[in-house]
């Protein structure tokens, strides 16, 4: 074959390849493109573009850095933008190479470009989403114990408007039975005004239209201010004066009680806030709530005994005196309020009076006190006549005679009831608050309260959506044999490995779960490459691919048992409803499988239980 037909097919090769292919001149004119670069940049022929400069590719500032860079090393490679024919841009990973002949004399350059735009899309999409998940993880941990609560709500409004690229984020509280609301917090991007100041002790009644959205319980999402309706012709006014353009607004409750709101705005463009900025504000809006709700609990507590001291000044509370052997010598008509004529009581032991439960320990600060002269601290419970059983607190002061000697104890009994009750619900919020940690430390997979409450936030959005959604409930068969067999150690590697498998199989953006000792749960919008047949078969594939490679370490063989149900938008199913029918399919799999001889290995597609639909 001759040269000349060699240098046709090289020629017709690189005018035919997928990728776009460039020749410049040492001049840094164009001097060959191929039909993909046409096609990529937009020109008909390629005689738009030969003999023009290279720079008309690119930016021309960086056009001198790659051709620098080609003079000093013969070559160069990275990502840059591209412009279009038509002058929009792209973007573009370009490989550049300066061809040298044997004596080393340069010829020309030759490069290749990729057009990696829907590559670069992708990542900031993912970017964005791990961006999401750690500001929600940051939140949550932040109203764990919190005690500065509004430092906490600030911090949080940072996060929320930085995250979501908002103009503003920001908390209004209602007050005066909901007559008047303040903007209490306030976080702002820069140079961005401030508005807090001016909205101050604004009258709700100036605001029919976005109260009734707010009392509906309904998200206020408003992309373009200027389309309001004319029955928001109040809200229109304020919202422009503070050169609002688009907003994003959710109601804050309290056991059914607004109590304010939460919300983003945008002062640069329109724009529609897409889901991730719902499930943020949304997350955001509960747990400011619910630090709402304790810190008022914390002060109603603080106040009740501020109330049960005003009431001791007054001598409300019962006085008593008993000698040595806990026999009542005197108590106050106070007793009366409870049903207890004090007469009666004289000369009878005060362990009568205490419900049998408490009395050990009652005699014991009481024996403590006589023998060794202190002060004879209790609390206990009395069954009274008139008010049933309530609850005392004592702080009993010993009684000596002229000689020293101890001769009895003398006190005031204290109606603790309320404040304990209040203490009781208190410590259920304060525990509660601090369940809110959401991820397992061992997988790494969310724990049972991530779950259920991630699993909610989703809901809503498949409600809004309506899109189906599959709920996937896993257990690890024979952990305990393993456990017996190789130790705690390895039956933890199992899970981890389960865990793995899960992650391996499902999508980033599915909620996956140990929410129990060898059980998993999974989330997941259903969809054409995420159905039951296909998840039914990754994760039989990946679970043989973990069994296949694990045999050089550890001689067993994972087995997984699971079951499937579908979520309905259009249904009032619960995610108690979908957990309780994969876990009842799951345990119909298992038991398939011991009648049927195959508790050893995950049963065949064709021989799972069918799904219930929703």
């Amino acid at each position: 074959m001759n040269k000349e037909k060699r240098l046709i097919i090289k020629k017709s090769a690189l005018t035919n390849a997928i990728n776009a292919v460039i020749f410049t001149n040492l001049e840094r004119k164009l001097t060959f493109v191929n039909s993909a670069f046409l096609k990529m940049w937009g020109y008909n022929s390629e005689n738009e573009v030969l003999g023009r400069p290279f720079s008309l590719l690119f930016d021309a500032k960086k056009t001198e850095d790659i051709m620098q860079e080609l003079v000093n090393n013969g070559k160069w490679q990275g990502e840059l933008v591209a412009r279009k024919k038509d002058g929009s841009q792209f973007n573009a990973y370009l490989s550049i190479n300066m061809v040298k002949d044997p004596s080393g004399e340069e010829l020309c350059m030759t490069g290749t470009v990729l057009d990696i735009t829907k590559l670069k899309k992708e990542e900031k999409i993912l970017k964005r989403k791990l961006e999401i998940e750690r500001t929600i993880s940051n939140i949550t941990s932040r109203f764990i114990g919190v005690y500065d609560l509004n430092k906490a709500i600030d911090t949080t409004l940072s996060d929320i408007g930085t995250v979501s690229g908002a103009s503003r984020a920001y908390l209004f509280l209602f007050r005066q039975n909901g007559t008047i609301m303040d903007n209490t917090n306030e976080w702002r991007a820069e140079g961005v005004s401030k508005e807090k100041d001016n909205l101050q002790n604004l009258q709700v009644e100036m605001f029919p239209w976005w109260m009734k959205q707010l009392n509906e319980k309904k998200i206020i999402h408003i992309p373009d201010i200027s389309q309001l309706p004319p029955e928001a012709s109040a809200e229109k006014k304020i919202l422009s004066k503070q050169d609002i353009r688009s907003l994003f607004v959710l109601p804050l409750h309290i056991k059914n009680e607004l109590i304010g709101y939460i919300g983003m705005d945008d002062v640069t463009r329109i724009r529609n806030w897409d889901d991730e900025d719902f499930l943020i504000l949304c997350t955001a809006s509960e747990l400011i709530a619910n630090a709402i709700e304790l810190k008022r609990l914390e002060s109603e507590l603080i106040e009740s005994k501020e109330r049960y001291k005003r009431l001791v000044e007054k001598t409300n509370h019962i006085p008593y005196v008993m000698d040595i052997n806990g026999t009542i010598t005197y108590v106050g008509p106070q007793a009366e309020k409870y049903g207890i004529i004090p007469e009666n009581l004289i000369y009878s032991n005060f362990l009568e009076l205490i419900i049998p439960e408490d009395r050990e320990s009652v005699y014991r600060d009481f024996r403590n006190a006589m023998e060794l002269g202190i002060e004879a601290v209790s609390t206990f419970r009395i069954d009274t006549p008139k008010m049933g059983i309530r609850c005392f607190e004592d702080a009993g002061i010993i009684l000596k005679d002229d000689e020293g000697e101890i001769v009895g104890l003398t006190g005031m009994l204290e109606d603790v009831t309320e404040r304990k009750r209040m203490e009781e619900k208190l410590k259920t919020q304060v525990k509660e608050a601090r369940l809110l940690s959401l991820l397992d430390d061992l997988t790494g997979l969310y724990n049972r309260r991530g779950f259920f409450t991630l699993a909610e936030q989703q809901k809503k959005l498949s409600l809004r959506k309506n899109e189906k959604m599959l709920l996937v409930y896993i257990d690890v068969d024979h952990l305990k044999k393993i456990n017996d067999k190789f130790g705690h150690r390895v039956g933890s590697l199992a899970l981890i490995e389960t865990a793995n498998i899960i992650k391996e199989t499902f999508r980033k953006s599915d909620i996956a779960a140990r929410i129990g000792g060898d059980e998993f749960v999974v989330l997941a919008i259903e969809s054409s490459t995420m159905g039951e047949e296909s998840i039914i078969k990754r994760l039989l594939k990946n679970l043989d691919k973990h069994n296949n490679r694990r045999k050089k370490f550890y001689d067993y063989t994972l087995a997984l048992s699971f079951g499937i149900a579908h979520y309905n938008p259009k249904s009032e199913t619960t995610i108690n409803d979908l957990v309780d029918e994969a876990d009842r399919l799951m345990y119909e799999q298992k038991k398939l499988k011991s009648t049927s001889g195959l508790n050893k290995k995950v049963i065949s597609p064709k021989k799972i239980i069918a799904p219930k639909k929703f």
